[in-house]
């Protein structure tokens, strides 16, 4: 079974069940970061930036096996 590590931030964390902001999303092969935040039921349009890996990632890049991926939404401060 093929899993990536899926962090969310600030207020996409609602979008998840318990108190962590992590869990571990099985996928399929050709799978995106879109794919994923449907399955998790997170609007793309909530989705601000996302990193894989360390690295900036797009909605639409495709994840592998083993990959870190991380949400962000949209932050504004002072």
């Amino acid at each position: 079974m093929k899993k990536v590590e899926v962090k969310v931030f600030a207020t996409l964390r609602k979008h998840i069940q318990g108190e962590e902001n992590q869990l571990e999303v099985k996928i399929e092969p050709g799978d995106t970061v879109a794919d994923i935040c449907a399955r998790l039921g997170i609007p793309k349009d909530e989705v601000k930036m996302v990193f894989a890996n360390n690295r900036k990632f797009s909605l639409d890049e495709q994840v592998i096996d083993g990959d870190s991926i991380s949400l962000f939404p949209p932050v504004a401060g002072g």
